[in-house]
């Protein structure tokens, strides 16, 4: 395994809990990192290739974990190159600068990891790389969005499976997981679309609607969609067979030239 592999978290909780960190917030916090861990792993590799496992944990109020990346397959160690663009990602974005090959979703992850800082329910959040690289995190969300400027508005459609719905207290969203390369696609949708929405969980559909963007963005892709009318495509076991079609057209006869068919067929229009 490669050195280099290893990240200290030390999280300390507010002052009136005497620094000790609320369970729930200490869950939470851990697993927005993980999350911010799994992005970056995907900007390296194309699959997952590295996985994170806890080799120390202490209460020294500050709470001190001890993160070491493991790669998946031992013959793709990646685990040095991930630890590496996971710091890189941060002080880039401390910085103002996009990461290499980051998307909607990827800042969206990056910027969970402060979102208990923001709330004051962690005063204090340290990361560092075997003691070599250390960095005191402070709210990432201002320089994030500077990072993605204003949003951009374009009708258009995407087709894909749709997944994820949520109508609790009329949210009214689904996630479509489009057939392209895209990632996938939050959609809010009109009320009176809902019974067509649920029937189609799982199914492959076409949504219109006003598509919205991050202008700064390089890669011009679309992060949410106001839907505007969905159509559910037909299941592929459901189309006709050819054989279904035999006799659809009976009765114009054997043997008849091609051109009298037609002609008949626009004199019947």
């Amino acid at each position: 395994m490669a050195g280099n592999t290893k990240i200290s978290l030390r999280i300390r909780g507010p002052d009136n809990d005497d620094g000790h960190v609320r369970f729930d917030d200490f869950i939470s916090q851990l697993a927005s990192i993980r999350k911010a861990l799994v992005v970056t792993d995907h900007t390296v590799s194309d699959k997952a290739s590295t996985y994170f496992r806890v080799v120390d944990l202490q209460h020294n109020s500050p709470a001190l974990v001890v993160l070491e990346a493991v790669p998946i397959r031992p013959a793709l160690d990646n685990s040095e190159k991930v630890v590496g663009r996971f710091f890189r990602s941060l002080g880039d974005i401390e910085r103002g600068v996009a990461p290499d090959g980051f998307g909607f979703s990827d800042f969206q992850a990056f910027k969970e990891v402060t979102n208990l800082l923001d709330k004051d329910r962690i005063t204090e959040l340290v990361i560092s790389r075997d003691s070599e690289q250390t960095k005191r995190l402070t709210s990432l969300s201002p320089q994030i969005e500077k990072i993605l400027g204003p949003d951009e508005y374009e009708i258009g459609s995407v087709t894909g499976m749709l997944e994820q719905i949520n109508v609790h207290a009329n949210q009214n969203v689904f996630t479509i997981y489009p057939t392209s390369k895209r990632r996938k696609l939050r959609c809010i949708f009109p009320s009176h679309l809902r019974p067509q929405a649920t029937q189609a969980v799982d199914q492959y559909v076409r949504v219109y609607g006003r598509m919205k963007y991050k202008s700064h963005l390089e890669e011009k892709e679309p992060y949410e969609m106001i839907v505007k009318d969905l159509e559910v495509h037909i299941p592929e076991a459901e189309l006709p067979t050819l054989g279904s079609l035999r006799g659809i057209a009976s009765g114009t006869g054997e043997g008849t030239p091609s051109e009298d068919l037609v002609q008949r067929v626009r004199h019947e229009w």
